[in-house]
This record gives structure tokens, C-alpha cells and sequence, in this order.
């Protein structure tokens, strides 16, 4: 469309022939050079696109394994916690305290229930008939 523009505004210039040509000829350089720069932006947006794809690519990747690395963290810090809660469970047993100290200390307050060891959850007698307290541990 524009090349029609200048070829009407050559044609109804009074320049002559040799000039008329010059102007048409000035006018293709610098739609060709235009047009280079136009495909060198391209080229460059192109390029620029792939390295940010490819970037795109690596940081999802990365985000990935922080994700699945998370979860493997939130798991480990949770059963440390029940660990710990069951430790904390068992140092308050008498067992716990070792056999001089369980003798001496008292038995449980009024209102307070004594947890089984986990030997005595499975039986409450022996075969003698002996209560689970009265067996050594």
C-alpha cells in the first residue's frame, strides 16, 4: 500500500525520469532496511522467547522438587513430633524412671488415671494370677 502511495506521488510530481527513479529507488532501501530490522527484532524476541521458555522449564522443575522435598520435610517433622509425644508419654511412666525410683515414687493422685505399660495392655494376669504390678519388670 505504501509502495502505491509514492509510485501515485512520483507520478504526479513533475520530477523527471532519472529523479523519479532515484526516489523510488531510496524509498525500496528503506523499506528493505526496515524490514531487516523488523526480522532482527524478531530474531532477537524469538531467541529471548526460547531462553525463557527453556529458564521456564528449569524453574518449574526446580519448584517441583521443592514441592515434593516440602512434603517429605512436613512428614519427617511430623513424626518427630509423635515421636516425641510418645517419649514424653513413656519418660512419665514408671518404668521410665527405673526400677529403684518406681518402687519409691507414689502411686497415681486421686482422679488420675494410670496408662498400662505396653506389656501389661496385653494381659492383665499371669499365669500364676499375679497382678501386672506385682511382676518384676
Amino acid at each position: 500500500a505504501q509502495r502505491d502511495r509514492v509510485i501515485a506521488a512520483l507520478l504526479r510530481s513533475d520530477l523527471d525520469g532519472e529523479e523519479a527513479q532515484s526516489a523510488f529507488a531510496n524509498h525500496g532501501r528503506r523499506a528493505d532496511d526496515e524490514l531487516l530490522a523488523a526480522s532482527a527484532k524478531t530474531a532477537e524476541a524469538t531467541a529471548e522467547s526460547v531462553r525463557l521458555r527453556a529458564q521456564n522449564r528449569v524453574l518449574l522443575s526446580q519448584l517441583r522438587q521443592m514441592t515434593v522435598m516440602s512434603a517429605r520435610a512436613e512428614e519427617v517433622a511430623n513424626a518427630l513430633f509423635e515421636e516425641r509425644a510418645e517419649l514424653l508419654k513413656w519418660a512419665a511412666t514408671p518404668e521410665a524412671s527405673g526400677p529403684s525410683t518406681a518402687a519409691a515414687s507414689p502411686g497415681p493422685a486421686e482422679g488420675d488415671a494410670e496408662e498400662p505399660a505396653p506389656e501389661e495392655s496385653r494381659t492383665s494376669h499371669d499365669d500364676d494370677g499375679s497382678e501386672p504390678a506385682d511382676r518384676p519388670h
